[in-house]
């Protein structure tokens, strides 16, 4: 990105503000994300975080409901969907909370609906899938530590569920181990 001089800033500052609306308007329509943040800003005032969160949290139950998958590379592609609305909703609500709840919700999901098909395989098919759960737990559990204290029981017992599931699926209980994942989170 071209770094913008002193003298264009001060012409553009100069511009007649009618003009300078038309040219904001016209960037902001090529970046959607931004867009996207500017409602949730501007429109909705933060007023819809709940209902947003319940929504991507209907979607990931949708995303990883408990059908019948050919490996565990199939479930690892629709987590990797869901976690990649979870990173949207998180720039265009900054909502730190929520991005520990529903990684929570969708590592959860994935294990609950999917476990039997998981330990269907041999350990070594699950090789990709054991790396991204833990790579997960991992950031979740720094980003978790980084929050209020007192925001640390709405989610305890989703994170302690998580870290069961994944201390009973040998593949990702080997691999967190190893990795230093603690058993509880307390």
């Amino acid at each position: 990105m071209e770094k913008l001089t002193d003298d264009f800033k001060e012409a553009v500052r100069a511009m007649p503000t009618k003009e300078k609306d038309k040219l904001l308007l016209r960037l902001v329509a090529k970046d959607k994300l931004l867009v996207k943040k500017l409602t949730f800003q501007l429109l909705e005032a933060g007023e819809t975080l709940e209902d947003r969160e319940e929504e991507l949290k209907e979607l990931i139950s949708r995303i990883l409901r408990p059908v019948t998958y050919n490996t565990p590379g199939y479930l690892l592609v629709d987590m990797r969907t869901c976690n990649a609305r979870i990173t949207e909703h998180i720039k265009i609500t900054k909502d730190k909370l929520g991005e520990v709840q529903l990684t929570l919700f969708m590592l959860k999901t994935a294990f609950e609906n999917h476990m039997t098909m998981l330990r269907s395989f041999p350990t070594f098919r699950a090789r990709t899938f054991k790396k991204y759960v833990i790579t997960r737990i991992k950031a979740i559990l720094k980003k978790a530590e980084k929050l209020h204290e007192d925001l640390h029981m709405e989610f305890e017992e989703d994170m302690n569920v998580v870290l069961e599931y994944i201390y009973q699926f040998r593949p990702t209980a080997d691999l967190a181990l190893e990795e230093g994942v603690p058993k509880r989170w307390e």
